[in-house]
């Protein structure tokens, strides 16, 4: 895993990817617009690294070894940290059913793999103008522990 140094001016995206080629695809076309991008090659090393720079969203895979996506997740949604954090799955599966087990988990977003570059980084600045709206209107006493409301719905596929 990688984390570069803070930039108080870019928006940090964590990319959470088993696959290699992946996450550098991801970090070229986020870092093109201007995001600020770092990486873990599994659910624990992205746990570690959102816990010790949470960043403004997180990318994570499903399917992987050792921690898959839906219980990094669930563990993401109970720190304290990182509760707050809007989660936009990856995915190779289509359907209802990953995005109900994504936003039980308390996502604010998945896309299907493999997906159009302009699409992920249109998903990525919705979902973070939208966590940043909820927090400037939403008075403190009465946000929600789980975080922002899920509220999107999987995006376009790359045809």
């Amino acid at each position: 895993m990688d984390v570069p140094g803070a930039s108080p001016q870019k928006r940090r995206v964590l990319v959470i990817d088993d696959d290699e080629n992946i996450r550098r695809i991801i970090r070229h076309f986020l870092e093109q617009a201007g995001f600020e991008v770092y990486t873990a090659p599994d659910g624990d090393a992205g746990l570690k690294s959102a816990v010790a720079a949470p960043p403004d969203a997180i990318l994570l895979d499903v399917m992987m070894p050792v921690k898959d996506g839906f219980n990094a997740c669930a563990e993401l949604k109970r720190l304290e940290r990182t509760r707050n954090v809007p989660v936009i799955f990856l995915t190779c599966k289509s359907g209802d059913e990953p995005w109900t087990m994504a936003r039980h988990r308390g996502a604010a977003a998945y896309l299907e793999k493999p997906f159009r570059h302009d699409a992920l980084v249109a998903l990525v600045h919705e979902v973070i103008d939208q966590h940043e709206e909820e927090r400037r209107t939403t008075p403190p006493a009465s946000k929600s522990a789980k975080g922002p409301r899920p509220a999107r719905k999987k995006t376009p596929q790359k045809r």
